[in-house]
Protein backbone atom coordinates (compact mmCIF):
# COMPACT_ATOMS: atom_id res chain seq x y z
CA UNK A 1 0.00 0.00 0.00
CA UNK A 2 1.69 3.83 -0.44
CA UNK A 3 2.11 5.75 2.19
CA UNK A 4 -1.07 8.06 2.07
CA UNK A 5 -3.56 5.64 1.57
CA UNK A 6 -2.51 3.63 4.64
CA UNK A 7 -2.07 7.41 6.50
CA UNK A 8 -6.15 7.56 5.36
CA UNK A 9 -6.97 4.53 5.95
CA UNK A 10 -5.70 4.65 9.73
CA UNK A 11 -6.64 8.19 10.36
CA UNK A 12 -7.46 8.71 14.28
CA UNK A 13 -9.69 11.49 15.78
CA UNK A 14 -8.31 15.07 16.65
CA UNK A 15 -8.96 14.41 20.46
CA UNK A 16 -6.38 11.36 20.91
CA UNK A 17 -3.97 13.57 18.22
CA UNK A 18 -4.80 16.26 21.29
CA UNK A 19 -3.87 13.69 24.00
CA UNK A 20 -0.51 12.27 22.56
CA UNK A 21 1.73 14.34 21.02
CA UNK A 22 4.39 11.90 20.45
CA UNK A 23 2.30 9.90 18.21
CA UNK A 24 1.97 13.08 15.66
CA UNK A 25 5.70 12.24 15.44
CA UNK A 26 4.86 8.28 15.70
CA UNK A 27 2.28 8.38 13.01
CA UNK A 28 3.99 9.65 10.82
CA UNK A 29 6.46 7.23 10.41
CA UNK A 30 4.52 3.57 11.04
CA UNK A 31 3.29 3.95 7.52
CA UNK A 32 6.65 2.97 5.99
CA UNK A 33 6.74 -0.30 8.89
CA UNK A 34 3.05 -0.97 8.43
CA UNK A 35 3.87 -1.58 4.92
CA UNK A 36 6.39 -4.58 5.66
CA UNK A 37 4.35 -5.81 8.12
CA UNK A 38 1.13 -5.84 5.70
CA UNK A 39 3.61 -7.50 2.93
CA UNK A 40 4.93 -10.59 5.63
CA UNK A 41 1.34 -11.25 6.46
CA UNK A 42 2.39 -10.11 10.00
CA UNK A 43 -0.29 -10.26 12.55
CA UNK A 44 -1.03 -7.15 15.12
CA UNK A 45 -0.75 -8.98 18.12
CA UNK A 46 2.59 -10.63 16.52
CA UNK A 47 3.59 -6.73 15.73
CA UNK A 48 2.52 -6.18 20.03
CA UNK A 49 5.25 -8.54 20.74
CA UNK A 50 7.45 -7.17 18.69
CA UNK A 51 7.09 -3.52 20.48
CA UNK A 52 7.31 -5.36 24.00
CA UNK A 53 10.76 -6.52 23.04
CA UNK A 54 11.75 -3.56 21.16
CA UNK A 55 11.22 -1.58 24.20
CA UNK A 56 12.91 -4.33 27.10
CA UNK A 57 16.15 -3.53 24.89
CA UNK A 58 15.09 0.15 24.61
CA UNK A 59 14.94 0.47 28.56
CA UNK A 60 18.29 -1.64 29.18
CA UNK A 61 20.25 0.18 26.51
CA UNK A 62 19.50 3.64 27.86
CA UNK A 63 20.27 2.42 31.49
CA UNK A 64 23.85 1.29 30.78
CA UNK A 65 26.20 4.29 32.05
CA UNK A 66 27.52 4.97 28.56
CA UNK A 67 26.40 7.92 25.90
CA UNK A 68 26.61 5.87 22.96
CA UNK A 69 24.25 3.11 24.59
CA UNK A 70 21.63 5.41 25.86
CA UNK A 71 21.85 6.98 22.24
CA UNK A 72 21.16 3.55 21.17
CA UNK A 73 18.85 2.94 23.67
CA UNK A 74 16.86 6.14 22.65
CA UNK A 75 16.59 4.76 19.35
CA UNK A 76 14.82 1.46 19.88
CA UNK A 77 12.43 3.66 22.20
CA UNK A 78 11.83 6.04 19.07
CA UNK A 79 10.84 2.61 17.45
CA UNK A 80 8.87 1.26 20.12
CA UNK A 81 6.17 4.68 19.70
CA UNK A 82 6.19 3.48 15.90
CA UNK A 83 5.17 0.31 16.93
CA UNK A 84 2.66 1.23 19.15
CA UNK A 85 1.09 3.22 16.50
CA UNK A 86 1.73 0.04 13.86
CA UNK A 87 -0.12 -2.31 15.71
CA UNK A 88 -3.59 -0.88 15.47
CA UNK A 89 -2.60 0.47 12.48
CA UNK A 90 -2.11 -2.91 10.73
CA UNK A 91 -5.42 -4.23 12.98
CA UNK A 92 -7.24 -1.00 11.15
CA UNK A 93 -6.50 -2.40 7.92
CA UNK A 94 -6.29 -6.08 7.75
CA UNK A 95 -9.82 -5.51 10.01
CA UNK A 96 -8.13 -7.89 12.46
CA UNK A 97 -9.97 -7.23 16.25
CA UNK A 98 -9.82 -9.27 19.35
CA UNK A 99 -9.87 -8.68 23.19
CA UNK A 100 -6.70 -10.69 23.68
CA UNK A 101 -5.21 -7.75 21.03
CA UNK A 102 -6.39 -5.27 23.64
CA UNK A 103 -5.53 -6.84 26.54
CA UNK A 104 -2.17 -7.47 25.02
CA UNK A 105 -1.45 -3.86 24.19
CA UNK A 106 -2.15 -2.89 27.83
CA UNK A 107 -0.29 -5.14 29.14
CA UNK A 108 2.66 -3.78 26.86
CA UNK A 109 2.28 -0.69 28.63
CA UNK A 110 2.49 -1.90 32.01
CA UNK A 111 5.85 -3.75 30.99
CA UNK A 112 7.86 -1.10 29.11
CA UNK A 113 6.55 2.12 30.74
CA UNK A 114 7.78 1.15 34.38
CA UNK A 115 11.05 -0.17 32.57
CA UNK A 116 11.19 3.10 30.80
CA UNK A 117 11.12 4.89 34.14
CA UNK A 118 13.59 2.83 35.60
CA UNK A 119 16.10 3.31 33.37
CA UNK A 120 15.62 6.83 33.32
CA UNK A 121 15.79 6.71 37.35
CA UNK A 122 19.33 5.02 36.87
CA UNK A 123 20.53 7.67 34.30
CA UNK A 124 19.62 10.61 36.36
CA UNK A 125 21.59 8.55 39.13
CA UNK A 126 24.42 8.08 37.07
CA UNK A 127 25.16 11.55 36.40
CA UNK A 128 26.19 11.80 40.20
CA UNK A 129 24.82 14.57 40.70
CA UNK A 130 21.38 13.99 42.67
CA UNK A 131 20.30 12.07 46.05
CA UNK A 132 19.45 8.41 44.78
CA UNK A 133 16.99 7.77 47.52
CA UNK A 134 14.97 10.62 47.09
CA UNK A 135 14.98 10.61 43.20
CA UNK A 136 14.01 6.70 43.46
CA UNK A 137 10.81 7.90 45.54
CA UNK A 138 10.06 10.12 42.91
CA UNK A 139 9.95 7.53 40.34
CA UNK A 140 7.97 4.86 42.32
CA UNK A 141 5.44 7.74 42.36
CA UNK A 142 5.35 8.28 38.51
CA UNK A 143 5.43 4.65 37.91
CA UNK A 144 2.65 4.31 40.11
CA UNK A 145 1.10 7.71 39.04
CA UNK A 146 1.19 6.05 35.42
CA UNK A 147 -0.71 2.77 36.13
CA UNK A 148 -3.13 4.89 38.57
CA UNK A 149 -3.95 6.91 35.08
CA UNK A 150 -4.67 4.17 32.52
CA UNK A 151 -7.42 2.29 34.82
CA UNK A 152 -8.97 5.87 35.64
CA UNK A 153 -8.77 7.50 31.58
CA UNK A 154 -11.01 3.69 30.99
CA UNK A 155 -13.11 4.20 33.66
CA UNK A 156 -13.78 7.85 32.48
CA UNK A 157 -14.19 6.87 29.09
CA UNK A 158 -16.95 4.05 29.99
CA UNK A 159 -18.58 6.59 31.99
CA UNK A 160 -18.83 9.42 29.46
CA UNK A 161 -19.91 7.23 26.80
CA UNK A 162 -22.67 5.87 29.23
CA UNK A 163 -23.81 9.48 29.87
CA UNK A 164 -23.50 11.21 26.40
CA UNK A 165 -22.42 10.29 22.84
CA UNK A 166 -19.09 11.41 22.00
CA UNK A 167 -19.79 13.95 20.02
CA UNK A 168 -21.97 16.45 22.27
CA UNK A 169 -18.71 15.92 24.57
CA UNK A 170 -16.43 17.15 22.03
CA UNK A 171 -18.95 20.17 20.90
CA UNK A 172 -18.70 21.73 24.38
CA UNK A 173 -15.44 21.44 25.36
CA UNK A 174 -14.06 25.01 25.57
CA UNK A 175 -10.80 26.03 23.41
CA UNK A 176 -9.29 27.65 26.43
CA UNK A 177 -9.99 24.62 28.20
CA UNK A 178 -8.33 22.12 25.08
CA UNK A 179 -5.31 24.39 24.73
CA UNK A 180 -4.27 24.17 28.24
CA UNK A 181 -5.14 20.48 28.35
CA UNK A 182 -2.76 20.35 25.23
CA UNK A 183 -0.19 21.64 26.95
CA UNK A 184 -0.39 19.86 30.30
CA UNK A 185 -0.60 16.80 27.96
CA UNK A 186 2.92 17.29 26.07
CA UNK A 187 4.67 17.70 29.27
CA UNK A 188 3.19 14.79 31.23
CA UNK A 189 1.72 11.73 29.01
CA UNK A 190 3.46 9.32 29.53
CA UNK A 191 4.27 8.53 25.42
CA UNK A 192 5.37 12.34 25.59
CA UNK A 193 7.11 11.77 28.43
CA UNK A 194 9.51 9.35 27.16
CA UNK A 195 10.11 10.58 23.89
CA UNK A 196 11.26 14.37 25.76
CA UNK A 197 12.76 12.85 28.50
CA UNK A 198 15.90 11.57 26.32
CA UNK A 199 16.13 14.32 24.67
CA UNK A 200 16.68 16.47 27.96
CA UNK A 201 19.10 14.25 29.28
CA UNK A 202 21.27 14.47 26.36
CA UNK A 203 21.56 18.32 26.60
CA UNK A 204 22.57 17.89 30.18
CA UNK A 205 25.41 15.54 29.74
CA UNK A 206 26.61 17.84 26.61
CA UNK A 207 26.20 21.41 28.55
CA UNK A 208 26.17 20.16 32.52
CA UNK A 209 22.31 21.87 32.80
CA UNK A 210 19.69 20.07 34.95
CA UNK A 211 16.47 20.35 32.62
CA UNK A 212 16.03 16.30 32.73
CA UNK A 213 15.69 16.38 36.60
CA UNK A 214 14.01 18.96 36.37
CA UNK A 215 11.31 17.48 33.84
CA UNK A 216 10.90 14.48 35.77
CA UNK A 217 10.23 15.76 38.95
CA UNK A 218 7.74 18.45 37.20
CA UNK A 219 6.11 15.60 35.57
CA UNK A 220 5.94 13.28 39.00
CA UNK A 221 4.46 16.09 40.75
CA UNK A 222 2.03 17.21 37.89
CA UNK A 223 1.04 13.48 37.76
CA UNK A 224 -0.25 12.71 41.07
CA UNK A 225 -1.68 16.30 41.47
CA UNK A 226 -3.62 14.88 38.28
CA UNK A 227 -4.83 11.92 38.89
CA UNK A 228 -5.61 12.68 42.16
CA UNK A 229 -7.96 15.13 41.08
CA UNK A 230 -9.64 12.91 38.08
CA UNK A 231 -9.68 10.37 40.77
CA UNK A 232 -11.95 12.25 42.98
CA UNK A 233 -14.43 13.47 40.08
CA UNK A 234 -14.84 9.71 39.27
CA UNK A 235 -15.22 8.84 42.67
CA UNK A 236 -17.88 11.29 42.71
CA UNK A 237 -19.65 10.77 39.42
CA UNK A 238 -20.15 7.31 40.63
CA UNK A 239 -21.26 8.37 44.02
CA UNK A 240 -24.63 9.94 42.50
CA UNK A 241 -25.28 7.02 40.62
Amino acid sequence: MKYKDIRKITKIKPINQEVFFAYFFGRRLSPFIVNVFLNLKIKPNTVTVYMIIVGIIGAILFAIDNIWFKFTGYIFILLWLILDCADGEVARITKVFSKFGKELDYIAHIINHPLFNIAFLLSLIQLNKYNAILLAIISILLISSNLINRNLFSMSIIYDLKEKPKNAILNKLKISRVIIGYIINILILFPNFVLIFPLMYFIDVSMGTFLSLMYFVIVAVSSVFFITRSAIKIIYKFAKE
